[in-house]
Formats: C-alpha cells, structure tokens, sequence
C-alpha cells in the first residue's frame, strides 16, 4: 500500500537547491561535470531514502495525470535515453492504477479523489515535478571518473564514495578524480546527449 503519511517533508531539499540543481542540470546536457558538482550531487542522492524515491516516482505519475489523460510520452521523454525508466514509468502507472489513485475509461486515464489527495500531499512536502526530473536523470545516468593517478576511466555512479581503478588498482576517492564524463543510456557508451526540452523541465 503507497501511504501518503510517510510523507513528511523528505521533498522539501529539492526545493531548498532549486537554483543549484538548476546550473548543474544545465552543465550536464554537455556530457560533463566538475568533480566538486560530482561530489554535491553524489551527497545529495545519497541523502534520499529508497521510500522517497518511491512517492517521488508516484507523484511524478499522479502531476502527469493531473495534466494530460495521455501522460506517458510526457513520463518518458523526461528521461528519454533509458529503456529502464520507461519500464518504471509503465510499473508506476499500473501502481497508481492499481492503488486507486488513477483510473482508466476505454481511451483515457484520469485522476481520482484520493490520487488528486495523494499529489497534493506530496506537493505540500515539497514535491516539485522539475526537481523530481533532475533526480530522476541523475539515477540513469553513468559517471565515468578519471583515475588522478593513471588517467585511466572507471565506470562508476555518483552515489560511490570511492572505487579501485581498473588501470592502476588504486582505491580512489570519488573527490580525488581528475575528471568526470557523463554517459546518458543504459548502454554506458552511449555518448551524453542533450535531454529534450520537455514541460516542466529545469530551465535558467
């Protein structure tokens, strides 16, 4: 059961950092990032709690439905590289549907009492639809940090406080890198591209 009470002010962070997710959200659409943004921004999702990240996914859906009674091209372009977001969009759907939250006729879907409760609950904590993006695309995202040592890169997450270099197997703090690059897709060798312009998305 998704219980609208475990939401008690988790959200209110992303909108204590709205300005900064915004600049490093824009730095991003180039494919790279400082090691210091690295570091924020590895601090930051490592702040929010696997149950966050559920309401956050939920509400995501619930604002969609709000809006449009088509929300899932809007859901998927919001990161629109990643096979694996769209299969969670279709999980997080089905949820809203099955918890009674959204419902469906022949053609459309639709919010329903208690998932118009549930978003504005979410809201009131803080929930805002661009700053969930920028969590959203920083979970699909893959890093790849250059070994101050060696110079070779390493595939890792922003989460990783540390990882042993594949070049030289020195253990290397995540703050220690000489430089990050920013892979966008499931396939790491994908090169970063930039995200579309969608509604809502973080923008100047």
């Amino acid at each position: 059961m998704i219980a609208s009470e475990r939401l008690n002010g988790r959200f209110l962070p992303l909108m204590k950092g709205a300005t900064e997710w915004r600049r490093i959200d824009r730095t991003l659409r180039r494919g790279v990032l400082s090691v210091s943004d690295g570091v924020l921004v590895g601090t930051f999702l490592r702040s929010i709690e696997g149950a966050t990240v559920h309401e956050g996914r939920i509400a995501l859906v619930l604002d969609a439905l709000r809006r449009t009674a088509l929300p899932m091209p809007e859901l998927y372009e919001m990161v629109s590289w990643s096979y694996e977001w769209k299969a969670l969009v279709l999980k997080y759907f089905y949820d809203v549907c099955r918890e009674g939250y959204a419902e469906i006729d022949e053609r459309f879907a639709s919010l329903t009492a208690a998932g118009e409760a549930v978003l504005l609950r979410a809201e009131t904590q803080g929930f805002e639809r661009a700053s969930w993006g920028f969590v959203e695309r920083r979970l699909h995202e893959i890093v790849t940090a250059v070994c101050p040592h060696c110079g070779s890169g390493n595939w890792t997450n922003y989460s990783s406080e540390a990882y042993t270099c594949a070049g030289c197997s020195m253990h290397v703090s995540f703050a220690e890198s000489r430089s990050l690059r920013v892979s966008c897709g499931d396939d790491a060798s994908w090169r970063c591209t930039p995200w579309p312009a969608v509604p809502g998305a973080m923008t100047g």
